[in-house]
């Protein structure tokens, strides 16, 4: 203010240099120093590196207690899909690579054939709840492929589940060689689903 009265140096930090009233009396040197500030652009980016992690987060609790209550109700098939995925790994990976990026096309184009459009609309269906059942079986797939590393032989529970879930929640953050993996088993899981689904389909032909 007006009325302030320093007798020796003034030194400061602040994000912009003060306006010193005419009044004050200020009997050393006067020291700004910038603080390096967040600022706005720095500001909203801690909010959506917060939202962003929030989600990850929920939808990682989410899909861990559909997965474990899905092996534990069941557990025959759970185990089957583990035995499946890990057997035949790559072959069930490519088949769910082939599936997921084949269904939606035609689902598109049947639609817009407007003659196939309930086909189409039905495959799109099919293929939203394949995404989510592999989402959700992708933790039992990684526990499985850790237990075969770990006990040389394929074991489904809810703590293989767990562990699966927690080692594909860490690679999320691996940029690039995590990612890879990570949708390297989801695309297992997808496969081996697609294909449980296909041997139903023609054993009741």
């Amino acid at each position: 203010g007006e009325d302030a009265a320093i007798g020796g140096d003034l030194f400061y930090r602040a994000r912009e240099e003060a306006t010193i009233a005419e009044g004050a009396i200020i009997g050393g040197e006067v020291t700004f120093e910038e603080f390096p500030g967040k600022g706005a652009a720095g500001t909203a980016k801690t909010v959506v590196a917060s939202v962003v992690g929030l989600f990850v987060l929920a939808k990682f609790l989410a899909l861990l207690v559909v997965s474990i209550v899905a092996v534990l109700v069941f557990r025959r098939f759970s185990q089957d899909v583990g035995v499946a995925a890990v057997t035949h790994f790559w072959k069930n990976l490519l088949t769910g690579f082939v599936t997921v990026v084949a269904a939606p096309v035609a689902a598109v184009i049947l639609i817009a054939s407007l003659l196939g459009s309930f086909v189409g609309f039905f495959i799109l269906i099919l293929y939203v709840l394949a995404t989510f059942l592999a989402s959700v079986y992708a933790a039992v797939v990684a526990g499985s492929l850790l237990s075969t590393w770990i006990r040389k032989s394929v074991i489904v529970d809810w703590k293989r589940v767990v562990f699966g879930a927690a080692t594909l929640l860490v690679l999320t953050f691996v940029p690039i060689i995590g990612w890879l993996i990570t949708c390297a088993i989801f695309l297992a899981a997808f496969g081996t689903l697609v294909s449980f689904a296909k041997e139903r389909v023609w054993a009741s032909r």
